[in-house]
């Protein structure tokens, strides 16, 4: 296996390199098994790749890292890989994908024991064969196997097991492992699949795609396909951003707007309420000035009916100087002298009313003696 592995130029020139590796591999642990001959390299890392011993020791893949039979390679979320093998074969992965490598023998000057062996395990892949026989060739799958007659594949698997295989290029064959008889040819432009269970689905026309672009982009004519669709969707999100952008801003408009009416009507409520005080206070102020008006006119009609009062009767008993002086001071001393003509008019009224009583006491002597007289 060593000669075979020699007459390819490239990995003989790591043959050396490999060596070194292997020693301090083994002087970490003493109990770990030396790793097989490598059958490959990394090519291509994008994100995150891994590779695990078959002891579970896992480690970073970068590129021009070696790939040895039975070591499982992986990538992380959002992360690809692409590895070139001895024969030339290609292998791509997508995120979240894995493939360990059972198998891979090749031998340019005597064929007649190549042989190639790939498990996928869950995940996407583009496959491209290489110089080994298509017929020597397989990929398995947890429900399938899958043979190639000069290739070019693009592969889904899901969590389930369950299997999509697309033939952009060549012919391939899909196989139950479940059911050997189970199986279907699949052309290039067609596609095939297995449910969980592994029964195998007659081919249909289309290739599926693995909806990873990083493995899709490798079918022919979709990578085109798919850089015109980013850019039509870079634009329609362009167009989208505007009118978000002009959707917002009329919004703003609108609300400033509104905030302006509002503060208008604010303004316009504050200056009625201020009206309507100046109004109230106006009302208050013109009620004080009326009853201090009707005061001022009721004092002036009390002086006018005191001086008329005096006047009168001082023009009645004071004679010619009661009406001088009710006439010309009837405001300030017609009412004093008003009182002292009622005072004298009520010792006249008690005079006349003795005056009365003794003319009574005449009438009735005049009557007791007239009587005596009869």
């Amino acid at each position: 296996m060593k000669k075979r592995f020699v007459s390819f130029g490239v990995m003989s020139l790591a043959a050396l390199g490999v060596s070194v590796g292997l020693y301090v591999w083994s002087a970490v642990s003493a109990t770990a098994s030396i790793p097989s001959a490598p059958v490959g390299s990394v090519d291509m890392v994008q994100g995150d790749g891994w590779g695990k011993t078959s002891w579970g020791t896992k480690y970073d893949k970068l590129v021009g890292d070696l790939v040895a039979m039975d070591e499982v390679i992986g990538t992380g979320e959002s992360s690809a890989m692409r590895m070139t093998f001895v024969d030339g074969t290609i292998m791509n992965l997508g995120e979240g994908a894995e493939i360990i490598v059972d198998e891979m023998v090749y031998d340019p000057e005597n064929n007649a024991d190549d042989r190639v062996v790939m498990r996928l395990g869950v995940g996407a892949f583009y496959f491209v064969s290489g110089k080994v026989a298509k017929e020597k060739v397989t990929l398995i799958t947890p429900t399938t196997t899958i043979g190639i007659r000069g290739t070019e594949l693009v592969i889904n698997v899901s969590k389930d097991g369950s299997t999509s295989v697309g033939v952009s290029k060549g012919h391939a064959f899909m196989t139950s492992r479940r059911d050997k008889d189970n199986s279907t040819e699949i052309e290039v432009g067609n596609t095939a699949k297995s449910n969980a269970n592994g029964i195998v689905s007659d081919a249909f026309p289309g290739v599926d795609l693995t909806g990873d672009e990083d493995v899709d982009r490798n079918i022919p004519g979709v990578s085109e396909w798919l850089d015109e669709d980013k850019e039509d969707k870079d634009e329609n999100d362009e167009d989208l951003v505007e009118d978000q952008d002009r959707k917002e801003k009329d919004d703003e408009d609108e609300r400033d707007k509104e905030d302006a009416k509002d503060d208008d009507e604010d303004e316009d409520r504050r200056t009625a309420e201020a009206d309507d005080d100046d109004g109230l206070e106006g009302d208050d102020e013109g009620e004080d000035d009326t009853e201090v008006a009707d005061a001022s006119e009721a004092e002036d009609g009390d002086s006018d009916e005191g001086g008329d009062e005096g006047g009168d009767e001082g023009g009645d008993e004071g004679g010619d100087e009661g009406g001088d002086e009710g006439g010309d001071d009837g405001g300030d001393e017609g009412g004093d002298d008003g009182d002292d003509s009622d005072s004298g008019q009520g010792n006249e009224r008690e005079d006349g009313d003795d005056s009365d009583s003794g003319q009574d006491n005449e009438r009735d002597d005049g009557d007791k003696e007239r009587e005596d007289r009869a």
